[in-house]
């Protein structure tokens, strides 16, 4: 009883879950509500008030849902604005909703913001409807500026042959207002959770793709930032000429993520048989990568892996390399920055730098065969050595042998003027962890 009425109170501060809150006040004597337990009440909860919540991203849109009951593909205005916490009104310019087949496609080319993310399961568990919404925000405490973009909008959004597309047109003059006054147009597309994506935006236009399970997902940006968050997909490109890209929680599939001029790549975790990550100047920080085979590649950004499980080639020209932790095979390559890598379980490693320092840390029984070559070369000695050599030159110091017994795994550093570094680390010490 108490749970019920603890769930009464919540949802009913939960707009869309009116409904939902009097069922559940209506029948707080029944077995039903009885047997719920508390999780079970907080993740109806959850589910219900995350209609109204705020995007986790650094960019915030309007995010109105369109009522359900409108009529198949029927668009209406909405003329009174919300005011956000940061007094910003959130103007609904039009919104359309469709009767669709559970796998399609959206498809959206704007030069205005962009967010793609499904309906809500339990409202449409056929997976049979969607709804797309233009939206302005603005700072402008009267309508003037909502009421000229009105008058001078074109859009519209259609479904055919299992597609959903939109398209609008302002007057130029209108674009440049919006610009001036620091105001932005964002569509929403709700879709069903299966949906391929194919979404382009121009100019600064921002792109938001959350929670799709789908076969495909393309993504293109010219000087705005991409946000990925929590996508499975079986193929995944995300490109953009100069914005950055950011993949939050988890990316599942096969991915080719590509960013140019001073862009940058940070991601979660990336869970798939093959990825590709390149940039010019931005850095790459990526957090876990479980994958078969994983090519990195930078001009002058620095790269940095908090963990890799498979096999991965890296190469940048000036940046610094940081794989906190390799259980798999690594090439790495850089003209003058450092490499670092602690290495908990490696097959093959190939380090190689022109004029930078390399940092190897290893586990006390690590069993490799090893050869390092460099100006200087300091090895721990806690490294249980069998058949080491150590040969010196007027300049060049080589180490070569193997560490422990029944060395199958090959490790490989060669720097031609920095150092190399090899000291012992165990796996609880690669964690961090502070008092």
């Amino acid at each position: 009883m108490s749970v019920c009425r603890n769930m009464h109170s919540l949802l009913s501060s939960c707009g869309r879950a009116t409904s939902l809150s009097t069922r559940i006040a209506n029948c707080q004597g029944s077995k039903f509500l009885q047997q719920t337990t508390r999780w079970s009440a907080l993740r109806i909860l959850q589910t219900c008030t995350s209609k109204r919540s705020v995007f986790n991203t650094t960019i915030s849109f309007c995010q109105k849902q369109e009522d359900s009951s409108s009529k198949h593909g029927h668009s209406v205005s909405e003329e009174q604005p919300q005011q956000s916490e940061k007094h910003q009104a959130c103007h609904k310019l039009r919104s359309w909703s469709f009767n669709v087949d559970s796998f399609g496609k959206i498809v959206i080319q704007t030069q205005f913001n962009a967010i793609v993310k499904p309906v809500s399961p339990l409202e449409y568990p056929a997976a049979d409807k969607a709804f797309i919404t233009l939206t302005m925000k603005s700072k402008e405490k009267d309508d003037s500026l909502f009421e000229t973009v009105t008058n001078s909008l074109q859009a519209n959004a259609g479904y055919e042959d299992e597609q959903l597309f939109v398209a609008v047109h302002f007057l130029e003059n209108i674009v440049d207002e919006l610009k001036k006054r620091d105001a932005s147009v964002t569509w929403l597309a709700e879709v069903p959770i299966s949906f391929n994506a194919d979404i382009q935006t121009s100019d600064h236009g921002t792109i938001l793709l959350e929670n799709l399970e789908n076969q495909r997902c393309v993504i293109k940006s010219e000087h705005g930032n991409c946000h990925i968050n929590k996508i499975k997909s079986g193929d995944v490109k995300i490109t953009s000429l100069s914005g950055n890209i950011i993949c939050k929680k988890v990316l599942q599939g096969n991915a080719e993520i590509t960013t140019h001029g001073a862009g940058s790549i940070t991601t979660g975790r990336l869970q798939g048989q093959t990825f590709l990550l390149s940039s010019e100047a931005g850095d790459i920080n990526c957090n876990d990568v479980y994958t078969v085979k994983a090519g990195i590649k930078t001009t002058s950004g620095h790269i940095e892996f908090a963990n890799v499980h498979g096999e991965c080639d890296i190469e940048t020209d000036e940046g610094n390399v940081d794989v906190g932790s390799l259980d798999g095979s690594l090439n790495a390559v850089t003209n003058t920055g450092n490499i670092s890598t602690y290495l908990v379980r490696h097959k093959e490693v190939n380090i190689s730098s022109q004029n930078g320092d390399i940092s190897l840390k290893v586990p006390s029984d690590v069993k490799t065969g090893v050869y390092l070559e460099a100006s200087t070369v300091s090895v721990s000695k806690e490294l249980h050595t069998q058949s080491v050599e150590e040969n010196h030159s007027s300049d060049r110091v080589v180490y070569s042998g193997a560490w422990g017994n029944e060395a199958n795994n090959q490790l490989k550093a060669v720097t031609k003027q920095g150092g190399i570094t090899v000291a012992v680390q165990s796996w609880f010490d690669s964690l961090k962890l502070t008092k």
